[in-house]
């Protein structure tokens, strides 16, 4: 897939095509690595519920253009997956102009759908499709004849920007009894979606990647979880190491919470598709995000997802150091964002220095790769 932006928010020209697997974004306070992020969770909620609702949900129109940029310049955000583009312009609702905004989908290269906002009626091939709020790549996609849309719009539908879990309330008050099967952006319904993968036989694996993954990366803390279900609420109690009796999960660590949460995410992605995961080092121990670090890697090859972490972590990084191809920099002087590391240094010179050290600082300036956006008093 590649994710691509001109004159939105913080990002004034992106191209960005992550390879399947984990990799990394780091750079500046900013410098838009959330904001880039962000877009496919953007194309899900116009998916969802129309761009405009979908724009003022992420931040409101009032600051689509990029400061500096010409007042008549497109403000453009596009992805694309095999040989369909979908790109949409939104200018005329920076203008105030609302929906519907320009846009256009190719396949192969060739125009098969165009909207603009003089048009009331949106042109795909020789037909005219009703207007309504939906994106044009949903409405195409309704109908048998473009197929090749779906494998598209599916990575956008099932896409999710973790990045604020409410674990105190968590904690506190468990989860809402329900069938979901994937987990909220917030983490609230985490209790019910392990539930109901170690209930299921298909989403079983989904359930042992987390007790798993746990076991790997708190070994002395956890040993198993189950689940107690009062009226509406689903909460857990985990087994210690060596322990006997279960304890009520409100006494686990905050670590072994967010790894429970950033697990469960990962395996609510579907087959191919796309997950982030915006600072994922906060509140674990060194030991646990390399062991994150590992069952996520290998989770996400052998299910063919796109894992994208935003940090600044000197240990996350550190993982990198045998594939820093898969580490892009938001660098502030470069033309286009992102700029894979390899890029900015040579695989041979990087192999010398550890990228967890370089981000912290240490070792002479001159010696540091892009310390201006790896140092961690600069990230973010």
């Amino acid at each position: 897939m590649r994710l691509f932006a001109q004159n939105y928010r913080v990002l004034h020209k992106v191209e960005w095509t992550p390879p399947r697997g984990v990799c990394a974004l780091v750079g500046p306070n900013g410098s838009g690595k959330t904001t880039l992020l962000d877009i496919p969770e953007l194309f899900r909620h116009a998916i969802e519920q129309g761009m405009q609702r979908a724009i003022e949900h992420h931040g409101g129109p009032a600051w689509l253009r990029y400061q500096g940029a010409d007042p008549m310049a497109p403000i453009a955000v596009g992805c694309e997956l095999g040989d369909v583009l979908w790109n949409v312009d939104l200018s005329p609702v920076a203008a105030g102009a609302g929906v519907p905004q320009r846009e256009t989908i190719l396949i192969g290269g060739e125009l098969v759908a165009q909207q603009t906002e003089h048009e009331r009626h949106f042109r795909s091939d020789s037909r005219s499709l009703t207007p309504e709020r939906r994106p044009l790549l949903a409405r195409l996609a309704d109908d048998p004849a473009h197929a090749k849309l779906l494998p598209l719009l599916s990575a956008l539908s099932g896409y999710r920007l973790y990045r604020q879990y409410q674990t105190s309330a968590i904690r506190a008050n468990g989860s809402p009894y329900s069938s979901d099967d994937f987990l909220h952006v917030s983490g609230k319904n985490v209790f019910s979606v392990l539930r109901n993968w170690r209930d299921r036989r298909e989403t079983m694996p989904r359930w042992s990647f987390v007790v798993e993954g746990l076991q790997r990366c708190f070994p002395e803390v956890f040993a198993g979880l189950d689940f107690d279900v009062a009226g509406q609420v689903v909460t857990g109690r985990i087994l210690k190491p060596g322990f006997d009796d279960m304890l009520p999960v409100h006494l686990a660590p905050e670590g072994w919470f967010t790894g429970l949460l950033h697990l469960t995410a990962v395996a609510s992605t579907e087959r191919g598709g796309l997950v982030g995961i915006d600072e994922p080092e906060n509140a674990l121990h060194p030991f646990a995000i390399r062991g994150l670090f590992e069952v996520i890697s290998d989770w996400a090859d052998e299910h063919d997802l796109r894992v994208f972490f935003a940090t600044h972590s000197p240990v996350l990084l550190d993982q990198f150091k045998p594939h820093p191809e898969r580490v892009f920099v938001m660098e502030p002087a470069a033309e286009r964002l992102p700029v894979r590391l390899d890029e900015l240094r040579k695989p041979d010179w990087l192999a010398h220095f550890s990228l967890g050290d370089e981000s912290a600082g240490g070792g002479a300036q001159d010696r540091v790769p892009g310390r201006r956006f790896l140092h961690a008093d600069h990230a973010g």
